[in-house]
């Protein structure tokens, strides 16, 4: 993809949903899982994004076709590495080839029990932080000119 069509992807993904930008913004500081996305929207929008359990996981879906976030671990599911000995294995993992069919089959249960499903952590992409920092830009103008027209403090105001 050259320069011009990144950049045209980014503008085409705005403008961002703010229950979106609030969880790029959450997944900028570094991998969650859904409940610790759910508490960080909160913290950084000063509670006036709430997400409940639902909407959390139907933003993360859109989020997740969208190229903006990933599962984390998902790399290393897709290129076959492992985990190190004594380690949880991630969601959707395998055993590794050569281990007994009781190992294998430990290994697929941990990984598709509800409780790991629910562990799933999230990451936010390279595409995923430019959109956040294109909208931030935006939102940024646009507080320029509410506040040019004196609307708010700082520039502009009378």
């Amino acid at each position: 993809m050259t320069a011009t069509e990144r950049r045209r992807a980014v503008t085409e993904a705005l403008p961002v949903r703010p229950r979106d930008f609030f969880v790029l913004l959450v997944l900028a500081g570094g991998e969650l899982h859904g409940y610790g996305i759910m508490k960080g929207v909160e913290r950084e929008s000063r509670g006036s994004v709430k997400l409940e359990v639902g909407s959390l996981y139907r933003t993360l879906d859109r989020l997740l076709a969208a190229g903006l976030i990933e599962e984390a671990g998902a790399d290393a599911a897709a290129t076959g590495a492992t985990a190190p000995p004594g380690a949880a294995a991630p969601p959707g993992a395998t055993a590794p080839k050569g281990a007994t069919a009781a190992k294998g089959a430990a290994v697929a249960t941990a990984a598709t029990s509800p409780e790991s499903e629910r562990r799933r952590n999230y990451r936010l992409t390279s595409f995923g932080g430019r959109v956040m920092r294109a909208e931030a830009e935006r939102l940024q103008e646009v507080v320029r000119t509410v506040q040019a027209k004196g609307l708010l403090g700082g520039a502009g105001k009378p």
